[in-house]
């Protein structure tokens, strides 16, 4: 559920560092493995506000507790809401020994934006995996971008569905937006030209495919949880990547791993009007900007059948140059903090 810590642990043995990643198990899950060091406690994804305040708080004291008597010389913090919890800590055991980790606006930032500034403030540096962040982050030259991108070699092409009588939409990853997809789902409602499938698992899932059963919706399909060696042959014969989102402050900053999986397999995106992910697309025209409305149904079908693949693929590869450039900066910047 956490591509990004991949890339530093590639770093990390390159550079013949030990390290532990230290993580709650609060799904249960049971990971193991000698670089885990892993507080286990179930925690409830509907509960209370209150019970998950409390269960946090547990895995804050493990960290803690955990850096602690490992005397640790430097720490990787990922996400706002550990970082604040602990930025007294940060701040006096580990100023400027630390790399804060940014991937998602997090609900709690509003009430903690003062401490959110001063762990940002203290540290090495701030890594964000947007920069449609920094319309709500401190204005302070603490940032360097990472994308969730770092194999071209695995990418592929893929051109088996040019022929195809329909186009196939597909959801893929955590599905967590039930309103967003549900109105996917209502504008492409059994028309035949199209099919939609949704693969993965995730909170909006059930509520979805009930939705399509109770509406008589015959044209969507759905894949259930899978292995990540799998994700390619899953989205194989797929003709477009649905990368919408909502508009709230997330939705519109957010650059959604699913933009990277687009690259990775060679298929086009269809992201929400008025998003920062829809000002990468427009850059490098690597997909389609809409509307949530009954207008992007025949919107995607005019940009399928007219899509040039020779362009695209050109465009895809500026926009991959592009990336490369940061991520070079990023590596270089994670080599200084560990000397």
């Amino acid at each position: 559920m956490s591509p990004y810590i991949k890339i530093y642990v590639e770093i990390l043995k390159s550079c013949g560092i030990e390290y532990k990643i230290i993580l709650w198990d609060r799904a249960g899950c049971e990971e193991q493995g000698e670089s885990l060091a892993v507080y286990k406690h179930r925690s409830d994804i509907k509960s209370g506000h209150l019970r998950k305040i409390i269960d946090f708080y547990g895995y804050v004291s493990f960290v803690k507790q955990y850096v602690i008597s490992e005397d640790y010389d430097r720490l990787i913090v990922f996400g706002i809401p550990l970082s604040v919890y602990i930025a007294s800590f940060l701040g006096k055991k580990y100023p400027y020994k630390y790399i804060f980790d940014i991937r998602d606006y997090s609900p709690v930032y509003p009430y903690f934006k003062g401490l959110c500034g001063e762990v940002i403030g203290k540290s090495f540096m701030t890594i964000i995996s947007s920069n449609g962040f920094l319309r709500w982050l401190p204005d302070v030259p603490k940032y360097q971008m990472c994308h969730n991108y770092n194999d071209p070699e695995s990418d592929v092409v893929y051109d088996d569905n040019k022929n195809s009588e329909k186009i196939i939409i597909a959801t893929i990853g955590s599905i967590r937006d039930y309103d967003v997809n549900k109105e996917v789902i209502n504008v492409f409602s059994n028309d035949k030209r199209f099919l939609l499938r949704f693969i993965g698992e995730g909170p909006a899932v059930k509520r979805l495919s009930i939705y399509v059963i109770k509406n008589g919706i015959n044209n969507v399909e759905f894949y259930g949880k899978y292995d990540k060696k799998d994700e390619q042959l899953l989205l194989r014969g797929s003709s477009i990547l649905n990368g919408m989102t909502g508009m709230d402050i997330n939705g519109r900053t957010l650059i959604t791993n699913r933009l990277y999986l687009s690259l990775i397999s060679s298929l086009p995106i269809m992201v929400t009007e008025g998003t920062y992910q829809a000002e990468c697309v427009i850059k490098y025209n690597i997909g389609i900007v809409l509307r949530n409305d009954e207008s992007m149904k025949e919107r995607v079908f005019v940009y399928m059948r007219n899509l040039d693949r020779k362009m695209y693929q050109n465009n895809l590869m500026r926009y991959k140059n592009h990336i490369f450039q940061d991520q070079n900066k990023f590596k270089e910047r994670i080599k200084l903090f560990l000397k």
